[in-house]
């Protein structure tokens, strides 16, 4: 069970660190540009997922050792 609550925000980081990369990838290949705006409010979420999915997985840890 702790298992898959774990990996449930390890998946959460993992997009968050792919979503802060997406803006960069897309211009790379696809050749057109993201306005900075666009390309600020894609990082802002991924950054987002990875901070939300930090806090939870150190609430996790802290639950499990609690016990």
């Amino acid at each position: 069970m702790c298992t898959t609550k774990r990996s449930k925000w390890n998946v959460m980081i993992s997009i968050g660190m792919l979503i802060v990369v997406l803006p960069n990838l897309y211009q790379k290949f696809s050749g057109h540009q993201l306005s900075d705006f666009w390309s600020l409010s894609i990082m802002f979420t991924g950054i987002t997922l990875e901070i939300t999915g930090l806090i939870k997985m150190m609430q996790v840890r802290k639950r499990i050792s609690g016990h």
